[in-house]
């Protein structure tokens, strides 16, 4: 029994919903874990992927290595890491894709955006803490 009426369980609906969101929302939902040092020092588990993060990954066919961030893709919800490259039939390298899910942040990249937002998280989970 649904309790929401505007909420549909729909496949056909929610796939439009998820690739026709906004770049906002799709960053929102393109995140990654942290690494255990990170989740002690930030008080968070996950955070939003960003470009210049250094990562590890986690499942696939590229299990235990790691790079740098070098290009995000909201548009597929894609990200590149510098190190993983394919070379291809003309002899051009070209990065390949890698989900947010299967890679794990190792290093963050701080800018001034970035400790806002992590600040902003510290303070939201103290005030749920207490209530």
């Amino acid at each position: 029994m649904k309790y929401n009426s505007s909420v549909t369980k729909s496949r056909k609906k929610n796939r439009k919903r998820y690739f026709q969101s906004s770049s906002a929302d799709k960053r929102k939902s393109m995140i990654s874990p942290l690494s255990k040092e990170l989740k002690f020092k930030y008080n968070t588990s996950a955070l939003p992927i960003r470009k210049e993060d250094e990562v590890i990954i986690m499942r696939g066919l590229f299990k235990g290595k790691n790079g740098k961030i070098i290009q995000c893709q909201r548009k597929n919800f894609k990200v590149f890491v510098d190190k993983l490259v394919k070379t291809k039939t003309n002899k051009t390298n070209a990065f390949i894709p890698i989900s947010p899910s299967n890679i794990m942040i190792t290093k963050l990249f701080l800018s001034k955006e970035r400790k806002v937002y992590l600040e902003k998280k510290k303070i939201e989970k103290k005030v749920n803490a207490y209530s």
